[in-house]
């Protein structure tokens, strides 16, 4: 074998600022749309948010957060959550979006554990953080984000500073994370890459996905606490879609609204969300305006739900994905040469499985051992997971699971990108310390075709890990 070739392409790391700073310079005027927690619709654009988020990098900065230091963040969709996730990575720093709904002893557990720096919180979790704020050992700041403060805390438009420039740095180094609760013992930590959340985003955009463009307006009601949100606000900032962050108010009253309102054309959640919207709707009888594609995750979806959804002319697209994996792997479409002459009721069935994995993403189902095998029709998901965050001695033991037990389960074939705490090429044998986690997993499949896997050939250990 000759020497590799280079070539002539830039060299430059992926990072997430790339996705605000085009979006502010190629869509500046379009709007990113907030429901406050007051009532109140706010208005700006991608060109005011890329501003304020360089002036939230330089007041960081000033409060002494620098490259590698964790931020943490207990709020909701809305602006100025947005403004932090372009704004921590970007100065180097790592955005944990921690979950105001756990406990208080899980949400000090997990802030203490992540060795946070500073805390943006909204408002009215300020009792909340007011009860926290004893417990946490390393917050030496605690910001509101609203206009003003109460006498201890700072407000996120003080803390606002000069404008700053972004820090580049390799595509490997960490910008977000995120607490896993689905597990057993305590909560455990997930890291986020610049290169993983870049690829999961561009995948996540693509036609087979959510078929993300400009041309959209994004209201994600999946929580921005959750899993980067599923990566909507990123992805929608990527091709300059219209967001439309809903705040806490997740009533199908306040939903509707805001679908009309702002002529809402992509939504995503989880099913208990939808399941109240579609008894709303039948009950009121009306009919949404602009809306075309729902998003379902988190939870299989009901084959009821997407039949009432479908007969509204509203398409609906489960995913499946976990903390680890950033979080979807896999997507649900009706494959082109299965599509033609496929009744109603047949594709209501199609659009009620899992789905295929999403781009850069190969799967196989393999034994406890990760020998492969060949796959049945029904089989759960689960992966190799090496020892999260901080945790030596943690992780549940061999063969704990969540869920039915199952002699197989389906992994992210290695090979592709990491996601998580899953093993990347080059490593060798089993991840020490493995735990499986389980999920129903039914593939996409027409009659006479070959379960899906690896192609012929392929052998080795999967890494990786499952979705929401």
């Amino acid at each position: 074998m000759g020497p590799m070739l280079s070539s002539t392409m830039m060299k430059e790391d992926l990072n997430l600022w790339d996705f605000l700073e085009p979006a502010a310079e190629l869509f500046g005027k379009k709007e990113v749309v907030s429901g406050l927690h007051t009532g109140e619709v706010h208005r700006t654009t991608y060109a005011e948010v890329h501003r304020r988020a360089k002036r939230l990098m330089g007041g960081l900065r000033a409060l002494g957060a620098g490259v590698g230091d964790r931020v943490a963040t207990l709020a909701f969709n809305h602006f100025r959550h947005l403004e932090a996730y372009f704004a921590v990575p970007g100065m180097g720093a790592v955005l944990h979006t921690a979950n105001p709904r756990l406990s208080p002893k899980e949400i000090a557990y997990i802030l203490n554990h992540a060795e946070d720096k500073v805390l943006l919180f909204d408002p009215q979790l300020l009792p909340l953080v007011e009860a926290l704020r004893p417990e946490l050992t390393t917050v030496a700041h605690f910001v509101v984000m609203d206009e003003k403060a109460p006498e201890g805390y700072l407000a996120y438009e003080a803390v606002l500073g000069e404008e700053a420039e972004p820090v580049r740095l390799p595509k490997e180094a960490a910008c977000g994370m995120a607490y896993t609760t689905g597990t057993t013992g305590l909560p455990k930590g997930v890291v986020y890459s610049h290169r993983a959340l870049v690829l999961h985003s561009l995948a996540a955009s693509l036609p087979d996905a959510t078929a993300l463009s400009d041309k959209d307006a994004v209201l994600p009601v999946v929580h921005m606490f959750h899993v980067n949100a599923w990566c909507l606000p990123y992805a929608a900032t990527l091709v300059g879609a219209k967001q439309v962050l809903p705040g806490p108010r997740l009533d199908p009253t306040s939903l509707v609204e805001l679908f009309d309102g702002e002529e809402v054309t992509l939504t995503a959640g989880v099913p208990t969300v939808w399941l109240a919207l579609a008894d709303h709707l039948e009950s009121t009888g009306h009919r949404l305006k602009s809306l075309k594609r729902l998003v379902v995750g988190g939870s299989a979806a009901p084959r009821s739900l997407v039949e009432r959804f479908e007969r509204m002319g509203i398409e609906v697209r489960q995913g499946y994905g976990l903390t680890e994996t950033s979080p979807v792997v896999v997507n649900n479409f009706i494959k082109s040469y299965l599509e033609e002459g496929l009744s109603f009721e047949e594709k209501i069935a199609f659009k009620a499985k899992t789905g295929l994995p999403i781009p850069l993403v190969r799967l196989r189902v393999a034994d406890e051992e990760g020998r492969p095998r060949a796959q049945r029709r029904e089989d759960h998901g689960g992966g190799p997971a090496q020892r999260p965050l901080g945790h030596p001695g943690l992780l549940p033991e061999r063969g704990s699971q969540l869920g039915r037990p199952d002699p197989g389960r389906l992994v992210p074939h290695r090979g592709h990108r990491r996601l998580g705490r899953g093993r990347v090429p080059g490593d060798q044998g089993p991840p020490q310390g493995p735990h499986q986690v389980r999920r129903g997993v039914d593939l996409q499949r027409g009659p006479g075709e070959r379960p899906h896997g690896p192609p012929q050939g392929a052998g080795g250990s999967g890494g990786g890990h499952p979705p929401p």
